[in-house]
């Protein structure tokens, strides 16, 4: 979002207004989850732990605070710190905590099960099969085909990749692009019109 602001604000209006995962859930954790488990949402404290650095901006935007605004208490954040997994591990070495060396234990599913698309959504190519999946459930009314549960065409961590599909008779054109150095070629092909998509992952 921050690199669209800062490079291509003409291409801001299409934008997905979906928010990342990572504040979803900390707006869930200090709304729903607080108020189910009768804790103060003041006193929660959410850190996510990610591989994108971009998050440390994300959590700091200021609209990240949906849950503040829904409880009337506008200083709550939705998620207050973000680590990156490299840090996280450089903390664990440092505390000399080892996994291998610690207890099994239960998942703790405060939230429920996941859902398939839920569990692909942070890897390249996540969000557009999981979405795919489910744009043919709306439009259909039917589970989407196994073609569609393990959708090659957009998995992996090529620069870009692209797939044509047809869904309830209508045609699409999606990318997926991994990284920021391969979305400002795609973003300058798009805009001067050499390249057309329904829907771009980044």
């Amino acid at each position: 979002v921050s690199f669209v602001e800062t490079f291509y604000l003409s291409l801001l209006p299409h934008l997905s207004t979906t928010k990342s995962p990572v504040m979803i859930q900390g707006t869930a954790i200090k709304t729903w989850f607080a108020e189910k488990n009768g804790i103060d949402p003041k006193s929660i404290v959410n850190v996510a732990c990610t591989p994108c650095t971009a998050k440390k901006y994300e959590v700091l935007r200021p609209e990240m605070n949906a849950s503040g605004r829904h409880l009337k208490k506008p200083a709550i954040r939705d998620m207050d710190y973000a680590l990156t997994c490299r840090e996280l591990a450089q903390w664990l070495f440092e505390s000399r905590i080892h996994f291998h060396e610690l207890p099994e234990g239960k998942y703790d599913s405060m939230m429920g099960r996941g859902s398939g698309g839920g569990i692909i959504f942070g890897n390249t190519g996540g969000v557009m099969e999981a979405t795919l999946r489910a744009v043919w459930l709306y439009r259909t009314g039917k589970q989407a085909p196994d073609a569609l549960l393990k959708f090659e065409p957009v998995r992996g961590l090529a620069g870009v990749r692209e797939a044509s599909l047809e869904i309830d008779g209508k045609p699409l054109r999606v990318a997926v692009v991994h990284g920021t150095g391969a979305m400002r070629p795609m973003l300058d092909e798009i805009l001067k019109g050499n390249v057309k998509y329904d829907f771009v992952e980044v």
